[in-house]
């Protein structure tokens, strides 16, 4: 099994719509090893923030999770990265990136 592939992050544009900080990360799919990509979680400084499930990418439109930040986390640079995960937990992580929300949203 790979790591996601294109790993990286955008401002969230609903962010503003919503008064709220947000990171936008975005990537595709892995490639599956012996057992089926089951799904992907999101870390930020390590710690799992969300989940996205697996399916398979049809159209170039990458997966993404919209991480919402609030107080100082809105105002610091983080590091994120994607873990993929199969059928039977096997993972691999892709490279950490680090984002700050700060100069994103300008």
């Amino acid at each position: 099994m790979t790591a996601a592939r294109h790993v990286g992050a955008s401002a969230d544009t609903t962010a503003p719509l919503f008064r709220r900080a947000a990171i936008r990360v975005r990537w595709d799919t892995a490639y599956a090893g012996a057992s089926a990509i089951d799904r992907y979680q999101v870390l930020r400084d390590d710690a799992v923030v969300g989940e996205v499930p697996h399916t398979p990418q049809f159209t170039t439109t990458p997966f993404h999770f919209d991480d919402v930040l609030e107080g100082d986390a809105a105002r610091r640079p983080h590091a994120y990265k994607v873990r993929t995960l199969d059928a039977s937990g096997a993972q691999a992580d892709s490279p950490a990136f680090e984002v700050d929300p700060v100069v994103l949203a300008q």
